[in-house]
């Protein structure tokens, strides 16, 4: 799960920082809404973490921690993916945070459910 969560929260600094780096004044409301989302589904793998990460964590807790994670992974990746954006370095960031937040809910899910199988 570490390795899940470092990626995560590595790319969502990673694409922050990309937008903020390209001066989102110009195009406020769509760097808001990639920000936005990656901002929302960082504070749920925050949470996560803390079940996930403690080391007297039943297997059942860690499914149960998975599973809202991956269900926002997966709708924070179908939501940016439909996101109308004008911008191409917008719309380029957007298209790549929406992979990488539905790896991660695949992974989310697949972690879930080898733990209900332990």
């Amino acid at each position: 799960m570490k390795s899940i969560a470092r990626y995560g929260t590595s790319f969502a600094v990673v694409v922050v920082g990309s937008l903020l780096g390209m001066g989102c004044s110009k195009k406020g409301p769509e760097c808001e809404t990639v920000i936005s989302s990656m901002n929302a589904l960082g504070a749920k793998l925050s949470d996560t973490q803390k079940v996930t990460g403690a080391t007297d964590s039943k297997p059942e807790q860690v499914a149960a921690a998975l599973r809202p994670f991956a269900a926002a992974a997966k709708s924070t990746g179908d939501s940016l993916a439909k996101a109308e954006l004008t911008v191409a370095e917008i719309k380029k960031i957007a298209a790549e945070a929406s992979v990488a937040s539905l790896a991660l809910a695949a992974s989310a899910s697949k972690m879930a459910n080898d733990a209900e199988q332990m």
